[in-house]
């Protein structure tokens, strides 16, 4: 991994408390149009006290909420897994997925009762960073469906999330009805930490675009696959060896980046559990609203 050297960053971040989120209404057009900003950490969104009660609530598994092993991790005893159940890597047929987006929905309420509720939180945070656009959630292809506005991230020790970017997904089976909603070739990610570990769990940051490489797509020069969702050997060698940042919110922080653009991936959570809750956004096809999805 090739650290930047420069005394300039390598990328633009803005870093807030929650209490000036209002001073930035055009922070999320900024990202969306690759205009100069590049991530945004919001500090104390909520406190730390408030994410040890939810981690406390996830160790003890009293919801019983659905969790999904990382696809290569199964066979383990105690694997990574999302929570809840997310688009990537799903085929045509999506009624497993939406029946889950709504039980994920329901548990995640209950997860911060007696908390701000984590979806109203997301939603006014994203609505006063846009300008008061309306923040939705996409609506499935039948009656009554809508996709995940997030999902959780629990990584174990010496598990990260493979170096990928959110902008090569376009073309695959799951991508096809959400693209007909939302505009993805720009599209963010965002998190909540809930709780880190004791030592890694970092957002490294790639200067590698997916632009600069897309049309390198299944050739010797990249040795990334098509349909690749996280990249292994050369294909991986070849992308860290760009110029890097790392980022590390602190527990309650929301992080929001253009991880559509820019590749990157989790680094392995050491000596404990690193837990995190988040998803994508992207404007609507008519620029009048925000989506939010996993």
């Amino acid at each position: 991994m090739k650290q930047h050297q420069s005394d300039e960053p390598l990328f633009r971040f803005l870093d807030i408390d929650v209490t000036e989120v209002s001073e930035h209404p055009r922070a999320i057009a900024e990202m969306l149009r690759g205009d100069g900003l590049n991530g945004l950490i919001i500090r104390n969104v909520y406190s730390r006290e408030a994410m040890a009660t939810i981690a406390e609530r996830l160790d003890h598994d009293a919801l019983k909420m659905k969790r999904t092993a990382f696809t290569k991790s199964k066979h383990l005893e105690n694997p990574p897994h999302v929570l809840g159940n997310n688009l990537v890597g799903k085929k045509d047929d999506l009624s497993e997925y939406f029946a889950d987006a709504a039980k994920y929905r329901e548990d995640t309420r209950a997860l911060f009762s007696g908390l701000a509720d984590f979806e109203q939180r997301i939603e006014e945070l994203l609505g006063t960073l846009s300008g008061g656009l309306p923040i939705r959630i996409p609506e499935g292809p039948e009656p009554g469906q809508l996709y995940t506005p997030s999902t959780g991230r629990m990584l174990v020790e010496g598990f990260g999330i493979k170096t990928h970017v959110g902008n090569s997904f376009f073309d695959l089976p799951w991508a096809q009805h959400l693209a007909s909603i939302v505009g993805l070739e720009k599209q963010l990610s965002y998190f909540l930490t809930v709780k880190n570990a004791p030592a890694g769990g970092e957002l490294v940051v790639y200067s590698l675009e997916w632009e600069d490489v897309k049309h390198k797509v299944g050739t010797p020069d990249t040795d990334i696959r098509k349909h690749e969702v996280t990249l292994d050997g050369n294909a991986a060698d070849y992308v860290e060896s760009h110029e890097s940042m790392a980022f590390l919110p602190n527990e309650g922080d929301v992080l929001i980046f253009d991880g559509g653009r820019y590749f990157h991936q989790v680094m392995p959570a050491r000596g404990g559990f690193r837990r995190t809750i988040g998803g994508f956004l992207a404007y609507g096809k008519d620029h009048e609203s925000i989506y939010i999805w996993s």
